[in-house]
């Protein structure tokens, strides 16, 4: 199952973004800076993609977003896609 992080500032923001795709909920996780523990055990591949919205960075607390994702990177020794949407 190809997974779909969507990192965004607001939730709303990313659950457009996934209605507008066509995305099945059960392979959309949506990180916005004040939910990190949707990250908690996240197991990536590298068919997976991580879709990150504009100033995502920019907001408190993104960061802690950013490191969990890199750890599960190197956990799982993967390089899924990561992009940057609307830059």
């Amino acid at each position: 199952m190809v997974k779909v992080i969507i990192l965004a500032r607001t939730h709303d923001e990313a659950q457009a973004y996934a209605n507008t795709a066509g995305l099945a909920a059960r392979n959309v996780f949506i990180c916005t800076p004040d939910t990190v523990g949707g990250t908690d055990g996240i197991v990536l591949s590298n068919e997976d993609l991580i879709a990150e919205f504009p100033g995502f960075r920019e907001a408190e607390g993104s960061h802690r977003i950013i490191q969990r994702l890199t750890a599960a990177m190197a956990k799982g020794a993967t390089t899924p896609t990561w992009r940057k949407i609307g830059t």
